[in-house]
Order: structure tokens, then C-alpha cells, then sequence
């Protein structure tokens, strides 16, 4: 773990990287294949695709302000807790689309059909799926994984996850904000552990604090 002279300790609500314990039966992994072609529509009521089990739901997440972002969040829960986000500082109007393209991209168009975001993929995808394990991937032809959220962490890391080596998760600027924050978690290539303040119009990092605290609540999900 990286230290500095400094000290802090904090619960993060809003602000948080979350640790989120599941039941061992959602560590499978079927899934419900999405083909080329699909959409989802801003217009529908809540445009998503759900995992098999219905646990986890990938698509377009409403915000308070009517506005949306693509995300991944727990669905059958109360408090429909987001684990996964794209486009937090550029949400979109009613009216955009998520689209799985014929030519294999995965592509979000906002309400003026401009692209807004899609992943950086080597091949065209053949098909996508949502997993029990709270994962959005990209399969080629041979329905090998050519993209995954997994692999691209924003504020939070599931079971089975894994945070890389110079890999970082952020925390959320506001709790309806989801574009970055001024925490940093990052893994070093050394091994260490280190959070870091940062600015947020900058992006620069400062030291590192002395201590990182998890607690636990009543549900078992540890957060920062």
C-alpha cells in the first residue's frame, strides 16, 4: 500500500468505489445471446437487456433530470444500484439509441443520430451478452470474448472482477453525476494499492492517503 504524511478516513456513499458480495449461485455464467441488429430505444420505458437470471440489466439509465447514460446496475433490487457506466459526462436525451450495429459495433447515438460512445474493439462483434455475473461482453464468431466491461472498471469491482496492474476506479463527481470524482483508486505496477485526491477539471493527482477503511453494511457490500 502506498502512504503518504496524511491521513483520511471515510465512508463513501455517493462517493464510492464499492466491493459488492453476491450470492455464489450469480457467479455462473449463461447468458442470453443478443444479436446483431438489436437496439434499444430511449423511447421504451426502460430500454435494457437483462442477464438470465434477470439480475443484473445493461442499457440506458435514467437520471433524475430525465437524461440517460449507458450503464450496468443491479435490477432486482429496490434501489437499482448502477456497477457499470460509459458516458457519465455526456449523458443523453429521450430519443437517442444503443445500437449492436450489422457491422458488429456497439455504438451510442444521442437524439441528433451523432456518436456519443462505443468501445474500442480489434473485430467486429458477432453477437453480445449480459452474464449473471454483472459482465457486458463482446463475442466474436467463434463466440470467444473480444470486449468486456470487466476489463474496464469505472467505480466498482464484482466477484470474479479483476483490477490490473496501472488499471484505476473512480469515484462519482455527485451521487446523480456519474462522470468522474476527485478519488482515484489505482494498482501500481509495483503492487501497491493507492488512493489518490485529485482535481477533477485537471485530472491531476495528489498524494496518497495513509489509510483506506472498509466497512460493511447490513446487505454485506463493503465500500470505501
Amino acid at each position: 500500500m502506498a502512504y503518504s504524511s496524511s491521513s483520511i478516513m471515510w465512508h463513501l456513499s455517493f462517493l464510492s468505489w464499492v466491493i459488492l458480495i453476491l450470492p455464489l449461485s450469480s457467479l455462473s455464467q449463461p447468458s442470453n445471446n443478443i444479436t446483431l441488429g438489436s437496439s434499444l430505444s430511449t423511447i421504451q420505458e426502460n430500454p435494457s437487456w437483462l442477464s438470465p437470471s434477470g439480475e443484473f440489466a445493461f442499457g440506458l439509465y435514467r437520471l433524475p433530470n430525465e437524461n440517460l447514460f449507458l450503464a450496468i446496475w443491479f435490477y432486482k433490487i429496490p434501489e437499482q444500484t448502477v456497477v457499470w457506466s460509459a458516458n457519465g459526462d455526456n449523458p443523453v436525451q429521450r430519443g437517442s439509441i444503443l445500437n449492436l450495429t450489422n457491422s458488429g459495433q456497439l455504438v451510442l447515438y444521442d437524439n441528433q443520430s451523432q456518436e456519443i460512445w462505443k468501445p474500442n474493439i480489434n473485430a467486429p462483434a458477432a453477437m453480445a451478452a449480459m452474464l449473471d455475473t454483472g459482465e457486458f461482453v463482446l463475442k466474436g464468431l467463434n463466440s470467444s470474448r473480444i470486449w468486456g466491461t470487466f476489463n474496464h472498471p469505472t467505480d466498482t469491482i464484482l466477484p470474479t472482477q479483476k483490477l490490473d496492474q496501472n488499471s484505476s476506479l473512480f469515484s462519482r463527481r455527485a451521487e446523480n453525476d456519474y462522470s468522474n470524482g476527485k478519488f482515484q483508486l489505482r494498482l501500481l505496477e509495483d503492487g501497491n494499492l493507492s488512493l489518490y485526491t485529485g482535481n477533477v477539471l485537471t485530472g491531476y493527482t495528489y498524494n496518497s492517503p495513509t489509510r483506506i477503511l472498509y466497512n460493511g453494511d447490513q446487505s454485506g457490500s463493503r465500500s470505501l
